[in-house]
């Protein structure tokens, strides 16, 4: 029996998996809000008191960066640490990684259904490192490798990574951001507060007119939802040309990300936003602005890219990386 857990900063999901036959099967599943308990070790305790168990293992993925088997969360006043969880609990191995690391430990297991396919890719390639990107409050990556059925999985910050302007256009979106900012990192733009950016700078820079009905839809909501749904439904100009400027800064990203990390088995989109813009994921702005690298430009259309439809995969990440504590 092994314990599993995605820990976010709005809701916490832990499981419990049997790993007969090296097989993970879910005995349990519960969700918690997280900001109503003062710990994870709290909210441990509640799952365990209701579901008696008594793991072998545990892998925990988590929002922010792990040193030394430890973490302080994003967006929750929790400091988490491998050996105080192992000891209170008595489990001989505990291991705490990124969330978007655990999403990527995920990839072997995902199929059917909990993916869609954008680029099918081509051969040859090697197939032993996979990458994902993760667009919504923030751009999250992370990236794996199969060392064969063993994954190892590498945390990064690389959505933190200064942004790369490749048009006349995305030079001037830079230096307005910088007017406003200082720095200008890739997570400025590729996530949802990046798509209320690029709306402030066309109607700022008057590229592109505000319609009043457009501004008033937006009064008092998440502006980047509000105008990404009036995109796909074609309306508004401003809001038609934002949606592209943010697809071809993702899909830039998503191309160096392959360059960077070589990862030819393939690239998986998560994150909130994907699912929502699935289909112009498969548009011809989207997809060479990933291929456009150059001499390179070949190899990364080589690289299958694959939209994560499944929201428990990081959970399913983190019970693979526990049941390999296991082995």
């Amino acid at each position: 029996m092994i314990l599993a857990g995605d820990i976010g900063g709005t809701k916490t999901r832990l499981a419990l998996f049997d790993t007969a036959d090296s097989k993970l099967s879910k005995r349990c599943e519960q969700r918690y809000d997280s900001k109503a308990y003062s710990s994870l070790s709290e909210i441990i305790k509640t799952f365990l008191n209701a579901n008696p168990a008594k793991p072998a293992a545990a892998c925990f993925g988590l929002p922010g960066p792990v040193i030394n088997g430890a973490a302080k969360l994003t967006n929750l006043s929790w400091n988490v640490s491998e050996s105080d969880l192992a000891r209170e609990f008595s489990i001989k191995a505990v291991r705490l990684v990124n969330d978007l690391a655990a999403t990527a430990a995920a990839i072997p297991l995902l199929q059917g259904e909990q993916v869609d396919i954008i680029h099918a890719g081509h051969e040859p390639r090697n197939k032993d490192v996979y990458a994902v990107v993760a667009p919504g409050t923030g751009t999250g990556q992370s990236f794996l490798h199969m060392q064969g059925q063993r994954p190892v999985v590498f945390a990064s910050e690389g959505g933190h990574a200064s942004f790369a302007p490749e048009t006349k256009v995305q030079i001037d979106l830079l230096n307005y951001l910088q007017q406003k900012f200082g720095r200008v990192s890739v997570e400025r733009l590729a996530c949802g507060l990046g798509i209320a950016n690029i709306y402030a700078f066309l109607r700022d820079s008057q590229l592109e007119q505000e319609p009043a009905e457009l501004q008033s839809r937006c009064a008092g909501q998440d502006l980047g939802a509000v105008v990404t749904q009036a995109a796909l439904k074609e309306e508004f100009p401003i809001a038609i040309r934002t949606l592209d400027l943010f697809l071809e800064i993702l899909g830039s990203h998503v191309g160096n990300i392959i360059l960077t990390y070589l990862s030819t088995g393939g690239v998986y989109l998560g994150g909130g936003i994907p699912p929502r813009i699935k289909e112009k994921l498969r548009s011809k702005r989207f997809l060479e602005a990933v291929w456009n690298k150059g001499r390179f430009s070949e190899l990364v259309r080589s690289v299958p890219l694959t939209l994560i439809t499944d929201d428990h995969a990081a959970l399913i990440g983190a019970a693979f990386l526990a049941q390999n504590l296991c082995v």
